[in-house]
């Protein structure tokens, strides 16, 4: 299989890859053609079935056996006359996906391919499933993209291109102000719903973004310069 760049290798950073992808695969099918709704929805339950997996199976069960190490500790060297039960496993929160085949990241990055290669394939689709990697171009080198801010009753719209990233650092700074963190966001747009400093006085704002994989990676954006309150 060829090396893939755009599915984090870090298992607490592939949950919002999978929300993301999964939430933006069926709104993507109708315009990739050559792959059914069917199929996509098939993928999406196999990558349910995964992110149970690391968001609550395999926690539960590190919980489970950091309380068996500490039972067995104290059975063997604490004190006290009371006898101790063994602890039960922790019950699983249901509802639990249906299990499904062994093999669904092969699974997955099989059916990336082939959207990759789909008739309607733009590398627009790309960016919003997530799916460009460093072979691909472009993220390694190219800062995330902010388009067209907005003010929408008093709130500033930020839509961006990620790039195959899982998000993006949000710093932003008033007239006289230096540049200060304001969000880590994983999902375009992001809404400042920040106060006028001043009720009723207009004010300007200016952005910049950098890719965000866990840590804040790459060269910041160019700036977006927007007036708020007019």
């Amino acid at each position: 299989m060829a090396v893939q760049r755009y599915f984090p290798e870090r298992q607490a950073n592939q949950i919002p890859w999978i929300n993301n992808f999964n939430e933006n695969l069926p709104l993507n099918i109708p315009t990739l053609g050559g792959i059914t709704p069917a199929e996509g929805d098939a993928l999406i339950a196999e990558l349910v079935f995964y992110r149970y997996l690391l968001e609550t199976f395999i926690p539960l069960r590190r919980s489970d056996s950091q309380a068996a190490t500490t039972y067995r500790e104290v059975m063997a060297y604490g004190s006290g006359d009371t006898p101790l039960l063994i602890p039960e496993p922790t019950a699983l929160p249901t509802p639990i996906p249906a299990p499904v085949e062994p093999g669904i990241l092969t699974r997955l990055f099989d059916f990336v391919q082939r959207i990759k290669t789909a008739p309607g394939y733009t590398p627009n689709i790309g960016e919003e499933l997530g799916i460009i990697g460093a072979q691909d171009g472009g993220p390694a080198t190219t800062p995330p993209e902010i388009i067209d801010p907005q003010v929408q009753a008093g709130v500033v719209i930020l839509k961006f291109r990620k790039r195959g990233h899982l998000g993006v650092t949000i710093e932003s700074r008033r007239e006289g102000e230096a540049w200060a963190f304001l969000a880590i966001d994983t999902s375009s747009p992001y809404d400042d719903a920040r106060p006028l400093k001043v009720p009723g006085m207009p004010e300007w704002r200016e952005y910049r973004m950098r890719y965000w994989d866990g840590e804040p990676v790459g060269e910041w954006s160019d700036l977006a310069h927007i007036t708020v309150g007019n």
